[in-house]
């Protein structure tokens, strides 16, 4: 019974602990370029829809639509970024948004990239991140789409 227990006590902390939060743009994770993939899931999270047409943002290169979203983000160092979501098991969304500080703006978007070897539905987008700003990523999907995704994070120095 005691191993039983331990057992469902350590699971609960390891869900707890290690369990995705960032279903908000004021929880988004950071994108590191040493880390080139991200593997995760848009599943039973919640649309940032609302959020994001009541700041102006819900055409970004692409419509914002109702599906469930996470967020990422980059600080700035004058690079180039390339990020793909081959690999994922849904039709993907990209969008970017630049934050100064003071207002968020759009930078790009993409639904169907059209580069990945594994469907033609899964998202690219390519920015150039400039020093002193904070770039926020909107992993999401088309109409009501969610699931499993890789994003693939590609960094050039300037």
């Amino acid at each position: 019974m005691f191993r039983v227990l331990i057992f469902f006590l350590f699971s609960f902390f390891c869900s707890v602990v290690f369990a995705q939060d960032n279903d908000d743009m004021s929880s988004a994770i950071e994108l590191l370029c040493d880390v080139p993939e991200v593997s995760s899931s848009t599943i039973g999270y919640s649309s940032n829809q609302d959020q994001l047409v009541s700041l102006g943002l819900n055409e970004c290169g692409t419509s914002v639509d109702n599906s469930a979203g996470v967020w990422y983000f980059i600080e700035g160092s004058d690079q180039d970024y390339i990020l793909r979501m081959c690999g994922s098991s849904y039709d993907t969304k990209l969008h970017v948004f630049q934050d100064d500080g003071v207002d968020i703006t759009c930078v790009t978007g993409n639904d169907d990239g059209n580069v990945c070897e594994s469907s033609n539905l899964h998202s690219e987008v390519s920015f150039y991140a400039l020093t002193d700003y904070t770039y926020y990523i909107y992993v999401s999907g088309y109409g009501a789409a969610e699931g499993d995704f890789m994003l693939n994070v590609s960094c050039f120095p300037f």
